[in-house]
């Protein structure tokens, strides 16, 4: 079975080509074949169902997947994309808003006290008025954002992510702009507030990969936690920083 660039386009696929051979064919029949309800694989057609790890073990017997296949789709999976709950953004789109406040104003306007308006969004940010300005231009064109009735600004996507898992130019820009902000949090923000914490340890390389997607893993289970809160009163950054520090014998 050819590559396709996420699992549920792969199902898309797979179910448009049956279709094609029966015009007949249904939703309620492909799910039938995958061992699924034809309800849930709606969802996940409709975006509105993350593919996880467990799911595409599940459909990988039917779909007649290889082991390289399978680990594949699952790489994406840890890296956000094709899971429902999350935006892609291709290289292209990323390299325009690369820059921090973009994602801080996307999950500023969940806050409970949010106004939409561009110099009180710049002032907690601490970011020029006309940067703020500019930035808000550029989600409202790629519809991240949209102006509701009242022209209040809100938010169309939950979450973002990238479909590309490796470091480009621009992915190294916001990378190096929130490093910087957790080590001036250090001196600027109170202990009770923050937490900043480090481990050196010695350890298997070869159980790298099988690592970062437990880090995606866990970077998705805090955001889920910290969201589900009562209340929306503080947007957080958060790094986590995996890396060799000894060079390779």
């Amino acid at each position: 079975m050819e590559i396709q660039k996420d699992f549920k386009t792969l199902l898309q696929k797979e179910y448009q080509k049956r279709m094609q051979k029966n015009r007949l064919y249904s939703l309620r029949a492909y799910a039938r074949f995958l061992g699924i309800d034809s309800s849930f694989l709606s969802k996940i057609f409709a975006s509105k169902r993350p593919i996880t790890s467990k799911t595409i073990d599940k459909l990988s017997g039917p779909l007649n997947l290889t082991r390289t296949q399978i680990e594949y789709y699952k790489g994406l999976a840890g890296y956000g994309v094709g899971d429902g709950a999350f935006k892609a953004l291709s290289e292209t789109e990323f390299d325009v808003i690369s820059d921090w406040f973009h994602y801080a104003i996307l999950e500023m306007t969940h806050l409970d006290y949010f106004v939409s308006d561009p110099a009180w969004i710049a002032q907690r940010l601490k970011v020029p008025v006309q940067d703020v300005a500019e930035a808000i231009q550029k989600l409202l064109r790629m519809g991240l954002l949209s102006l509701d009735e009242n022209a209040r600004l809100r938010v169309n996507e939950n979450c973002t992510t990238t479909t590309n898992p490796f470091t480009s130019a621009a992915f190294k820009k916001i990378q190096k702009q929130i490093n910087q902000q957790a080590i001036e949090a250090l001196d600027d923000i109170p202990f009770e507030k923050r937490s900043h914490s480090t481990i050196t340890l010695c350890g298997d390389s070869e159980r790298l990969e099988e690592a970062k997607k437990k880090i995606a893993a866990f970077r998705r289970e805090l955001m889920v936690f910290l969201e589900s809160g009562e209340k929306k009163d503080r947007v957080f950054q958060m790094s986590i920083s995996l890396f060799p520090i000894v060079e390779e014998n």
